[in-house]
């Protein structure tokens, strides 16, 4: 009975004083009058309805703002993608696979010894960073002889002029960039104590020069570095030497098949100690290289002297006709292990065999004639009347 003296309207009263309160930002508790009984009517819709009409062009605005800051930020994130893009092809324009400069071979740079390591890595950081012209204006008159190469012409005298490397088809010679914008693009591979030379002296490390030592840094053979190399240097290569093999298998094969693949080749040039140039060149004939070297005259003008070596290179506790010695046993060894175990291949190697031979027996030649002269010169003028005679006298088979 109490129930249904209680008018119905009164709850909905309440409903719709509960949802005024929370327009206001207050709850029907928490007003004064919250035991009193509020009008209700058109009037009350209306403050309602006009509430709701004068927070709308705000929502409006605000959805304004966002969207108008998404699209800016859009534009400049889709304006520096495509700029980075651009630089990317740009730069890929002039590289392959990974980098290397149009048109130029990459660098291989070898260690020989701990006396001569920072020689070289000072020269092919000349070389990357484009100063080798400053090495050039530096390099001596090249009337005077190099201890390096036999002079191009011999004066008077009969005998055939020994073929050292490099001679120019064999081995070819290149010449590196003067202009820093395009050395800066060359990039090399190292191989041995000269990585971490050319890393922690001349900041040259990956990726611009790749380390062929194992992940550990411990030194892999040059036989193995080279194998390294060449599958680094050949990723791009894969479906050119498939359709060369088909077109290999269709003409016949066999030697036929060598002999094309040994045409194919990958141009690098060899940096390392000059008499350790000649074992290098003929591991990288074999792997597959088309190999090249700086002129003998980029290895004059070394300062050798500044790096505690005499003019041959080497450091005054080192006798060069030892370690030619163990280089020409080495290279004995390779030579007989390719007869061995590949004839064909001996075969098409044997100009390189014996020219790599001729050089490494004119290296230690002229090693032998300044045997005596060699500790006295190592911080003094090299002696240029000892390394021209023994230049000549060993330029002569």
């Amino acid at each position: 009975m109490i129930l249904q003296a209680v008018p119905q309207e009164d709850y909905e009263d309440e409903d719709v004083d509960a949802e005024d309160a929370t327009l206001y930002g207050h709850s029907v508790q928490s007003s004064p009058d919250a035991g009193a009984r509020k009008p209700s009517g058109p009037g009350k819709v209306a403050k309602v309805r006009s509430v709701g009409k004068s927070e709308e062009p705000q929502q409006q605005v605000t959805f304004l703002v966002i969207l108008g800051t998404c699209c800016c930020l859009g534009i400049l994130g889709v304006g520096t993608a495509l700029a980075l893009l651009g630089r990317y092809g740009e730069e890929t324009a002039h590289a392959g696979t990974i980098g290397f400069a149009s048109g130029e071979p990459s660098l291989a740079v070898f260690s020989y010894g701990p006396s001569t390591d920072a020689a070289i890595a000072w020269l092919a950081a000349s070389i990357l960073e484009g100063e080798f012209a400053n090495v050039t204006a530096a390099m001596r008159d090249t009337s005077q002889p190099s201890p390096f190469s036999p002079p191009l012409q011999l004066g008077g005298g009969g005998g055939k002029v020994r073929q050292i490397l490099p001679d120019g088809h064999l081995v070819g010679v290149w010449q590196p960039p003067l202009r820093e914008q395009v050395a800066r693009q060359l990039r090399a591979l190292s191989h041995g104590d000269v990585s971490k030379m050319m890393r922690r002296v001349h900041e040259l490390g990956p990726p611009r020069v790749a380390d062929l030592n194992s992940a550990s840094g411990a030194v892999v053979p040059e036989a193995d570095a080279f194998l390294s190399m060449r599958a680094l240097l050949a990723e791009d290569e894969g479906d050119d030497d498939d359709r060369d093999e088909a077109e290999s298998s269709d003409r016949g094969g066999g030697m036929r098949q060598l002999e094309d693949s040994m045409g194919r080749r990958t141009k690098i040039v060899l940096v390392s100690h000059p008499h350790h140039l000649p074992y290098l060149s003929i591991l990288a004939r074999a792997s597959g290289f088309k190999v090249l070297s700086l002129p003998a005259s980029a290895y004059d003008a070394v300062p050798w002297t500044d790096f505690g070596c005499s003019p041959l290179g080497y450091a005054p506790s080192t006798s060069p006709e030892e370690a030619l010695e163990r280089e020409a046993s080495r290279f004995s060894s390779f030579a007989q292990a390719l007869r061995d175990g590949d004839e064909d291949r001996f075969a098409l190697l044997q100009p390189m065999l014996q020219a790599a031979n001729a050089t490494l027996h004119f290296h230690l030649c002229v090693a032998r004639q300044l045997a005596p002269d060699t500790a006295a010169t190592v911080a003094a003028a090299p002696n240029v009347t000892a390394i021209g005679g023994a230049v000549a006298a060993c330029s002569v088979a």
